[in-house]
């Protein structure tokens, strides 16, 4: 139990940390089609330096889930931006 509640705080805070610089990422270098990449690099890097260091193979599974959230976090806050603006013109 504890180790999912660990889970639920780290995605809660580490992932609108991803979504933040995978932004920083493109307005200085990242193109937009690697986002998906960045962001699971990044999560990978967090989840075996921060959320499960002692087991590797947790840290993989969590670091993959951690990247992909924030790439649909991103990719459907984007969408959800879009459509407002289409919608006020």
């Amino acid at each position: 139990m504890n180790e999912m509640l660990d889970l639920f705080a780290a995605a809660s805070i580490f992932i609108p940390v991803m979504v933040g610089l995978a932004k920083i990422a493109q307005m200085v270098m990242l193109p937009k089609k690697w986002t998906p990449i960045w962001n699971l690099a990044i999560g990978l890097v967090i989840a075996v330096v921060y959320v499960y260091p002692q087991d590797i193979k947790t840290s993989i599974m969590v670091g993959i889930m951690l990247g992909l959230s924030a790439s649909g976090l991103y990719s459907g806050v984007k969408n959800t931006t879009q459509a407002i603006r289409s919608n006020k013109k």
